[in-house]
């Protein structure tokens, strides 16, 4: 008899949720999203992020696709498909796919509203959930061939310098390895790849600086406040230099 490993001791599903609990990056809502929508209606900013995602993609003998958490449906516009659906639990952000996409069948929700089946399965830098295994059980479920989905390699969201500045004491995220891992205690085998681009998005100004620090992480205090004023004085340059995925492709 062929004993388990060691491995099959550890459960990555429940290291999972339990680090997302932990974590200081929470999820966001609908509401949260509607209000970054109209940052995410401009092509050229996320069009290297496209182009590299989508020449990874296999359309070998697929038809059909769902975008799901599509935000502006850029993926879903560029692939040359015809039947294609999009689901977002944004309004703003689906109001701005569906120009994108004119032709697209629209699904306003979630995992929960995804009802019917698809050759491919975008699930592009969406998957921040606080059940990672249920949710690519739900994906896998409607997907007929190829599911692709992105998540971030990165512990942080925010740059180190600003962490240390304002004496943050953050509690990581989980990165793609929990991922990698789930698929594992899934019993699926995936393809695994990387996405890096260069990051040219500076902070114009202070507010800015401060909105998408609170967005990735909560309201700063005053102290906070003027803690991350004085560093934006003396250096300018706080965005990450890089900004790396784990690409995954699943085939069914």
């Amino acid at each position: 008899m062929l004993k388990a490993a060691n491995i099959s001791k550890i459960s990555f599903a429940s290291l999972y949720k339990e680090q997302k609990s932990l974590s200081d990056f929470k999820s966001k809502s609908p509401n949260e999203w509607d209000k970054k929508a109209n940052s995410f209606s401009d092509f050229k900013k996320h069009e290297i992020y496209v182009k590299e995602f989508l020449k990874r993609v296999n359309l070998k003998d697929c038809s059909s696709l769902l975008d799901f958490a599509c935000g502006s449906g850029f993926l879903a516009q560029y692939s040359n498909l015809d039947d294609i659906t999009l689901c977002d639990f944004s309004s703003k952000m689906l109001e701005i796919a569906k120009q994108n996409c004119p032709n697209a069948k629209i699904i306003n929700g979630s995992f929960d509203d995804l009802n019917g089946s698809w050759d491919l399965v975008y699930a592009s830098r969406c998957l921040d959930v606080l059940d990672l295994e249920s949710a690519l059980k739900t994906l896998l479920k409607v997907c007929n061939k190829r599911l692709y989905f992105t998540y971030k390699i990165d512990n942080s969201y925010i740059h180190e310098k600003i962490i240390n500045a304002l004496d943050l004491d953050i509690i990581a995220t989980p990165n793609y390895i929990y991922a990698a891992n789930i698929l594992h205690e899934l019993g699926y085998f995936f393809t695994l790849d990387k996405i890096s681009i260069k990051n040219e998005n500076y902070y114009k100004d202070y507010e800015s600086l401060k909105k998408s620090v609170e967005f990735s992480y909560k309201t700063l205090n005053p102290i906070q406040d003027e803690k991350l004023q004085e560093l934006f004085k003396n250096d300018k340059d706080l965005n990450k230099q890089e900004l790396s995925w784990a690409l995954f492709c699943v085939e069914k």
